[in-house]
């Protein structure tokens, strides 16, 4: 069998097959048939690099570092290209070096040096000497050794030239910038610069920390941005953009926002650019900054390059998974609302000054009901959805988002029967809030008569002045009388445009 044969048949088994029936099998091999099934080798790293546990992991690793005492250099070569994709460490460093001084011949030796550039840290520095990618693996070994965390409670002190990015989906910067506005603190904090689709950008007028922009909830990512690179030559503009990454800008604001060693990871946003490019940036600013380093594996920061009038400009993004405004999601479903989203729909129904009763129709995991409990004013809220597994998902959310103690009726039901389910009496509600199916990943029939239909329950659901808060996937009006439309808008919903609607019931 053909090496690549045996790794294509190999990689389409299970973990649990390669594990408990192929490597024992191939372990009794004769050495030849080894050598010829030696695909394995490769399937293994790639199936448990992709897909296996922390425990699987390690037992592959530990099969690979077995391997490596192997008696013929291919099956050793195979094992030693496997070790990166298993997250391997210091033990798989070791032993690297260890066989990198009896590798019986350059073939083996380039192997395991290019192994050790993606695992290794200071041991390997040490030992390739002026060959070795210092970045690499000082940034590897930064990540084992205190692999830094971004810090919210920590200020920036005033920046010259800074501009703060907060970024979303199209159509929800209108609401990124009220929040803003309305924020008792942030607003006098900082200026307005810019308000276009997808992107409010504000100029900080004193010291702010992390956890004051993190406040708002309505912005998608936050980009910090260090400066415009105007279009140039290749060579120039990529110097230039090294420049930024180690500008003293740039090393305020990790300092400031990170704790241990900060690394990053770079991106060209909306452009294909090819590895040795990006490499030649990071490279140089790795020559004039050699404590910010490149490390495309688990960095805290993103040093994003965008697109921007007469050139681009470089912005630093934290990556921050799970985003702490939204950690509450411990349960989810497919098809969950985008948690800006819910926030910005929540922000957008506001407060009037009473308690608020508050129904989602299709509630699935409760973000729009969770983001419209954490405003404040609420008497009781209401959930419904077909999917009891939704509602569990909803229940866990709201008591990691700490407000199981306020009121929740939760029915697994139609929306169409909902009121009867949870008890809700006509003209109870102050809100209705919803970001209903929208057709789009599953096919609704009669998805028009559906949204026709959740105006007519929102209309006799509602109070006299009560708001119906929507996304509606279809071009249609309301065709009850008592709810007039007051402010309509259309976002970016993933990948397609939807309106955005406040009704008033009248």
């Amino acid at each position: 069998m053909a090496v690549d044969e045996a790794y294509a048949r190999f990689r389409t088994l299970h973990r649990s097959e390669l594990r408990t029936r192929e490597v024992p099998r191939y372990a009794a091999l004769a050495p030849q048939e080894r050598l010829k099934q030696v695909g394995l080798v490769r399937a293994v790293g790639a199936v448990f690099g992709e897909h296996g546990t922390p425990e699987e992991k390690a037992w592959a690793r530990a099969w690979m570092l077995e391997l490596l005492g192997d008696a013929q250099e291919k099956i050793r070569r195979y094992a030693v290209q496997a070790l990166p994709k298993l997250d391997s460490g210091p033990e798989e460093e070791s032993a690297l070096l260890g066989l990198r001084t009896r590798a019986a011949g350059v073939r083996e030796r380039e192997a395991v040096d290019a192994a050790l550039e993606k695992i290794g840290g200071t041991a390997a520095l040490e030992a390739l000497g002026g060959a070795a990618p210092a970045a690499r693996l000082l940034a590897n070994a930064a990540r084992r050794g205190d692999p830094g965390r971004i810090v919210f409670d920590r200020p920036l002190l005033p920046l010259p030239g800074l501009r703060l990015h907060l970024r979303g989906r199209h159509g929800l910067e209108h609401w990124i910038r009220q929040e803003w506005e309305q924020h008792p603190h942030l607003s006098t904090m900082f200026r307005l610069i810019e308000c276009k689709p997808g992107l409010v950008a504000l100029r900080p007028l004193a010291g702010f920390t992390l956890g004051d922009v993190f406040s708002l909830r309505c912005f998608g990512s936050l980009g910090l941005s260090v400066g415009l690179v105007k279009l140039a030559a290749g060579a120039e503009q990529m110097d230039a953009l090294a420049r930024l990454l180690a500008s003293s800008a740039s090393q305020r604001i990790l300092a400031a926002f990170q704790d241990g060693p900060p690394r990053y990871r770079l991106e060209w946003v909306g452009r294909k650019t090819a590895e040795p490019l990006l490499r030649q940036i990071t490279g140089k600013a790795f020559q004039l900054c050699p404590s910010i380093l490149n490390d495309s594996r688990q960095a805290p920061w993103s040093a994003e390059i965008h697109p921007a009038p007469g050139g681009s400009s470089l912005e630093w993004r934290p990556r921050l998974v799970p985003d702490p405004r939204f950690s509450y999601r411990v349960g989810d479903v497919p098809a969950a609302s985008h948690p800006p989203l819910a926030a910005a729909l929540a922000f957008w129904a506001g407060r009037e000054g009473t308690q608020e009763h508050i129904w989602d129709p299709f509630c699935g995991s409760g973000l729009e009901l969770i983001e419209s409990a954490r405003r404040g004013q609420v008497a009781q809220l209401y959930g419904t959805d077909l999917d009891p597994v939704a509602l569990e998902a909803c229940r866990a959310n709201f008591a990691a988002a700490g407000l199981s103690g306020l009121p929740l009726g939760l029915a697994a039901c139609d929306f169409r029967s909902g009121a009867a389910q949870t008890g809700i009496r006509p003209g109870s509600l102050t809100l209705v809030i919803s970001n209903p199916p929208l057709g789009r990943r599953v096919r609704i029939d009669g998805l028009r008569s559906l949204i026709a239909d959740l105006f007519a329950v929102a209309a006799t659901a509602l109070r006299p002045g009560g708001r119906l808060i929507l996304a509606n996937p279809v071009r249609m009006d309301s065709p009850h009388p008592a709810l007039r439309l007051e402010e309509q808008r259309t976002a970016d919903l993933g990948g397609f445009d939807c309106r955005l609607e406040k009704w008033r019931k009248v």
